[in-house]
C-alpha cells in the first residue's frame, strides 16, 4: 500500500476525540486529538502529513512508531515528532493500552499560532533542527500542558483560543529544550522493581513484593512507577509476559502451557490479556504472523 496524505476528520466518542482546524480556529493548528486506548487497536499504516509536523505525546502506556527505517518505542512521558511529508507508521505493531495526545502543525499558513513572521520562522527552524524523533520528558509538566490545552479547546470559547495557542507555544518550546537533553531517568528504586519483573517474568509477581524490593510503600510505589514508566505495575508485568509468550508460542508451546509457565491463573485469562495488548487471540496471532512470513 502506498503511503497516504492523512487528514483526520472530526470525531468524538468520549474515548477518541479529534478537533479539526475549522473547530479550533487557531492558525496553523490542523487538528488536535486525545485518545484513551482501553484495548489494543489495529496498527497505523504508512502515511504522511503534507506541510505539517505531527507531534504525539504519550501520557501513559506504550506505542511504537517507524520512520526512515528506524523504530521508536515510546512509554509514558515520551514525545514522537514526525516532520512535514515524512512517512511514518506503527508497522505491524497494534496500538496498545495508552493515553495519548497528538496534534498537527501546518507550517504553510500565515500567522502561525498567532505569532509574527520572525517568531514563526524561528519556531519552524528550531523544530526542523530537532535531531531525533523520540524525545524523553519524564515529567508531569508536559502532560499538564496537554491536559490544559485539551480543556481550553474541548468546549472552546472564542477568547480561549489565544490562551490555548500560548499553552501550545510553551509546550513546543519545552519540547525543543527536552530534545537537547535526551535523558530519561528511572530512579534506582523503580529500576530495582523493573529488574525484578524481567528476571522473574515466569513467576506470579506480587505488587507487594515489588514495593518491598523498591523500599517504598505500596501506594507510593504504584504512583512512582506509573509516573516514570507510563504503565501501572500490573500493566507493565502483563505487557512483558505477553511479549515473552510470543516467543514461546512461536516455538510450538501450547496456549495452556504458556499460560501456566507465565503464572497466569487460567488459559482464558492469559488469552484475554494477550488480546488486550495485541488485538488478537494467541491462535489468531500465530496465524497472522505465519501469513506475513508466507504471503503466498
Amino acid at each position: 500500500m502506498n503511503p497516504i496524505n492523512w487528514r483526520d476528520p472530526p470525531f468524538d466518542d468520549g474515548l477518541r476525540i479529534i478537533k479539526t482546524e475549522d473547530q479550533l480556529t487557531i492558525p496553523g493548528l490542523r487538528m488536535f486529538g486525545k485518545h484513551n486506548v482501553t484495548k489494543a487497536i489495529p496498527a497505523l499504516y504508512p502515511h504522511y502529513h503534507e506541510n505539517a509536523f505531527e507531534i504525539t505525546y504519550l501520557g501513559k502506556g506504550t506505542m511504537t512508531f517507524i520512520s526512515e527505517n528506524q523504530t521508536y518505542h515510546l512509554s509514558g512521558g515520551d514525545i514522537y515528532i514526525s516532520f512535514p511529508d515524512e512517512v511514518h507508521s506503527t508497522g505491524a505493531v497494534p496500538i496498545s493500552l495508552n493515553e495519548m495526545y497528538w496534534f498537527q502543525l501546518d507550517i504553510s499558513v500565515d500567522n502561525l499560532l498567532f505569532v509574527g513572521d520572525e517568531w514563526k520562522e524561528k519556531l519552524i527552524d528550531d523544530l526542523r533542527n530537532v535531531n531525533t524523533r523520540l524525545i524523553n520528558t519524564n515529567t508531569g509538566e508536559m502532560q499538564k500542558l496537554m491536559k490544559e490545552f485539551f480543556r481550553l479547546t474541548y468546549n472552546q470559547e472564542a477568547h480561549e483560543r489565544f490562551q490555548a495557542a500560548s499553552v501550545l507555544l510553551y509546550f513546543l518550546n519545552q519540547l525543543i529544550a527536552y530534545s537537547k537533553k535526551q535523558e530519561k531517568v528511572v530512579s534506582k528504586d523503580i529500576q530495582a522493581a523493573v529488574d525484578y519483573i524481567i528476571n522473574n517474568i515466569y513467576e506470579s509477581i506480587s505488587l507487594d513484593v515489588l514495593a518491598e524490593v523498591s523500599g517504598l510503600s505500596l501506594s507510593r510505589f504504584k504512583q512512582k512507577f506509573c509516573q516514570q514508566l507510563g504503565f501501572t505495575p500490573r500493566e507493565y508485568i502483563n505487557f512483558h509476559k505477553v511479549e515473552t509468550s510470543k516467543t514461546m508460542l512461536h516455538k510450538g508451546m501450547s496456549v495452556t502451557d504458556a499460560a501456566i509457565d507465565l503464572g497466569f491463573s487460567t488459559p482464558n485469562y492469559f488469552s484475554s490479556v494477550f488480546k488486550r495488548f495485541t488485538t488478537l487471540s494467541p491462535s489468531e496471532y500465530l496465524k497472522s504472523t505465519a501469513q506475513r512470513a508466507n504471503p503466498e
